[in-house]
């Protein structure tokens, strides 16, 4: 397995990244660059350096895609930690589900016929007549 490079940077001169220095260690970076708030690279890698650090078989490519991989789940984790969920909103409403839940147990109705009368789907409907344990 390869070694985990580090990054950090303080982006005012007011900033100091060694809350970031030391994060990357705790993460297990072998390696941590960093670079001041006036653009110069106190140990910024050349791209040499970072060739260097590639596995056999790697490319350029390979090594910028798996960067963008980690800065996403990253991303996405942190906005997970705010309470932000991604995806598209739900189509059934709490007023909806009751309905559709209160329908489903009268034993009177289809899940298609609970489905047309709400206007969604009956992939929708199995979804979260599951979630209540339908």
């Amino acid at each position: 397995m390869g070694y985990l490079l580090g990054y950090a940077r303080a982006s005012t001169t007011d900033q100091q990244p060694q809350l970031q220095v030391d994060a990357l260690e705790r993460a297990g970076c072998y390696r941590v660059f960093t670079e001041t708030a006036s653009g110069a690279a106190a140990d910024r890698p050349t791209l040499e350096q970072v060739l260097d650090q590639l596995r056999p078989g790697d490319t350029l490519a390979e090594f910028e895609r798996d960067l963008i991989r980690e800065r996403t789940a990253a991303g996405l984790a942190a906005a997970r930690a705010r309470g932000r969920r991604g995806g598209r909103p739900s189509v059934l409403t709490a007023h909806k589900l009751r309905v559709a839940q209160e329908m489903y147990t009268s034993g009177q109705y289809t899940v298609t016929a609970i489905a047309s009368t709400l206007g969604v789907s009956r992939a929708s409907v199995y979804r979260h007549l599951g979630d209540l344990g339908g």
